[in-house]
């Protein structure tokens, strides 16, 4: 009777062993759309046989090694994450000059077309008043594109705020999976923690590393540690006052702050701030330059010439002190507004009937502008080229990043993917398997019932 109860302890031993292989297929088919998921498995070993009865155990849950792949995942994140918001942020910045009413191409080619029509008849006052029109058109051009680009800046810098706060719940996630994983260690849980890594890289950048205690430490590219075991510190944007009141990103651990703004070298805040401080600040200061040089070289000019009523050392518009700024403050001068007998349309002395101040007007237009080899117009189209090849070329980058995470998922996927074809089948076959251990139990059950009832 011994003997036949070991068989059925081997039974129950097949029977526990197939179920648990049904289980984990069954969780794996329910899984194949989770997003971070890997395939798992259980391993059927034999036991050591007493009297030739052995028996099989389960081992497992088992999760695939996917370290290697994982670490050049988190690699092309943080790249991937740069480029994609760099290259977001300059298409909207693109956008923004051809805006309507943001145009300063089309304006100053108006203006200094208008011009070249009162140089034809300058005592004609709608003409007169068509330049005065028109070079109000341009100022607000100018003003309202500056106000747009401000604006693409200051969203740049939100989105820094809103990054940051995002970035500090997915360092806690890390540090409690840490903590989760010395109790528990499902592999669900490590799927969980590397899905938090991967998408804190492609914030961040930086490195996400597992210790030799089963706990994973996350580093930024300066050095700061953002996760170490349990320990999560905070990514803190607060307002920087030596930025004109941008954010600044702060790691608080404790008592320890440090500021690690310009030390991200990957992720969506570091293109975010490289857009934010370096593009945006760059188009906008170019930008100044223009209306500075466009005010200085056109007052100049006017001023040298006559109105019809014979006055001279007008401003067309109101006169800069200084480039910063100047895009915003551009605006026509207030007396010429009022009056457009006032536009210097003569040269001095030579009466109202002259062109020699519109000619010398209308010349601003081809001259190279100071310290370069091109126009005003030139200049306004090569600053809207300038952000056109910007994005182009991030939005290239982004899609050899995109190519390149397709390649890695697919290689992942090779490794730790569910496959629905594949676990049918292993379904299948440990259905099967579990049905022999029924029927075994069943017949050693009856070879049971059969003895006791024989004795």
């Amino acid at each position: 009777m011994s003997d036949l109860l070991r068989l059925v302890n081997l039974g129950a031993l097949a029977l526990r062993a197939n179920n648990s292989g049904i289980a984990i297929a069954a969780r794996n088919t329910a899984n194949v759309n989770t997003e971070g998921y890997s395939r798992q498995d259980v391993e059927l070993k034999s036991g050591v046989a007493t009297n030739f009865v052995g028996g099989v155990f389960a081992s497992g849950p088992n999760r695939p090694d996917t370290e290697l792949i994982a670490l050049r995942e988190r690699t092309a994140r943080g790249e991937s994450g740069l480029n994609a918001s760099m290259a977001s942020a300059l298409q909207g910045l693109e956008d923004t000059f051809t805006r309507t009413g943001n145009d300063i191409t089309a304006a100053l080619a108006e203006m200094f077309g208008a011009i070249s029509e009162v140089s034809a008849n300058p005592t004609d006052v709608n003409l007169r008043q068509q330049v005065i029109d028109r070079g109000r058109v341009v100022a607000d051009a100018f003003s309202s594109l500056s106000t747009s680009i401000t604006s693409d800046i200051d969203e740049s810098d939100e989105r820094v705020r809103t990054l940051a706060g995002q970035a500090s719940d997915l360092a806690s996630e890390i540090a409690s999976l840490n903590r989760q994983l010395t109790v528990d260690d499902d592999p669900v849980l490590l799927d969980q923690r590397e899905l938090a890594a991967t998408k804190l890289t492609e914030l961040v950048g930086g490195t996400a590393r597992v210790d030799g205690d089963g706990k994973m430490r996350f580093v930024l590219d300066g050095g700061t540690v953002m996760v170490d075991g349990n320990n999560a510190a905070e990514l803190r944007a607060s307002v920087d006052v030596a930025n004109d009141g941008k954010y600044r990103l702060d790691v608080v651990d404790g008592n320890l702050t440090r500021n690690v703004t310009n030390d991200l070298g990957g992720g969506k805040l570091a293109g975010e701030i490289q857009f934010r401080d370096v593009v945006g600040e760059q188009t906008l200061d170019d930008l100044d330059e223009l209306a500075f040089q466009l005010v200085s070289n056109m007052n100049a000019v006017h001023r040298a010439n006559d109105g019809t009523d014979g006055g001279t050392g007008r401003d067309f518009f109101t006169d800069l002190a200084s480039a910063d700024g100047a895009a915003a403050a551009l605006e026509m001068d207030a007396a010429l507004l009022a009056d457009p007998a006032l536009l210097a349309t003569a040269s001095p002395g030579a009466g109202p009937a002259n062109n020699g101040g519109a000619q010398a007007l209308v010349g601003l237009r081809d001259q190279p502008i100071t310290g370069t080899n091109r126009s005003f117009t030139d200049q306004s189209i090569d600053l809207i080229s300038q952000i056109g090849r910007l994005s182009s070329s991030a939005s290239q980058r982004q899609e050899f990043d995109e190519s390149k995470l397709e390649q890695l998922a697919s290689l992942r996927d090779s490794v730790a993917g569910v496959s629905v074809e594949d676990e049918m089948i292993r379904l299948t076959e440990l259905q099967n398997a579990s049905e022999a251990a029924v029927r075994f139990l069943t017949t050693v059950d009856e070879m049971l019932t059969s003895l006791i009832r024989n004795l």
